[in-house]
């Protein structure tokens, strides 16, 4: 029996689940660092992002 890429995405969605909420409990007194955390990596990314697109724009 083969698994449906559904039921392939499902459990590795159930897993991340599972670790994203371990992982949760174990830092959710660290929230607001996490937070800005993530927040940091976006912004870089994004800006990253833009600055190749306008470099392409440009040339």
């Amino acid at each position: 029996m083969s698994e449906t890429p559904w039921q392939r995405q499902t459990y590795i969605f159930t897993t991340f689940k599972f670790h994203f909420g371990m992982k949760y409990k174990q830092e959710s007194f660290l929230l607001p660092v996490v937070l800005r955390r993530i927040t940091e990596r976006f912004v870089i990314t994004v800006w990253t992002a833009l600055a190749v697109f306008s470099d392409l724009a440009d040339g």
